[in-house]
């Protein structure tokens, strides 16, 4: 297994990490690990990353066009800074339920990301689109002793 270093081998996570599906309509409601297929797409790998997952479920009178659009920006700002490795924008049940993440090569990285203007634009209007919503954050630490994932805070 090689150890995730360098530009070579973050891209290589990153295509991995393109691969990742979630595991059935109800994976909204799973806990990160099971959710996803992180065995199938982390194989060969070994390293360290940190993982902010965003749950919600939406106002049945969200502004969807608003919502997509602070999406979006908020991903363009986010996919540039540096430390970005992934975001997986999950779909919406038909419960209106999602789970959406962003893969981080630091803690740091992620907190410096969230205070990007776009990110707070988005950040600001969660009350106004969502009946609830929470931030979960994880080390996942993959290789040759397994995965884990611990939660952060």
């Amino acid at each position: 297994m090689a150890e995730v270093r360098g530009e070579e081998d973050l891209e290589a996570l990153r295509g991995a990490l393109r691969r990742l599906k979630p595991r059935g309509e109800g994976y909204a409601r799973l806990p990160v690990r099971e959710a996803f297929g992180w065995e199938e797409v982390l194989g060969g790998l070994e390293g360290r990353v940190h993982l902010v997952a965003f749950r919600s479920v939406r106002r049945e009178d969200a502004d969807e066009e608003l919502l997509e659009r602070l999406d979006r920006l908020a991903y363009e700002e986010a996919s540039t800074a540096p430390g970005f490795l992934h975001y997986f924008r999950g779909p919406l049940s038909p419960g209106r339920e999602c789970l959406s993440f962003c893969l981080w090569e630091s803690a740091e990285h992620a907190r410096t990301a969230a205070s990007g203007v776009l990110h707070e634009l988005a950040a600001g209007a969660a009350s106004r689109m969502y009946e609830c919503y929470v931030l979960e954050r994880y080390e996942v630490v993959f290789g040759e002793a397994g995965l884990s994932f611990r939660l952060t805070s």
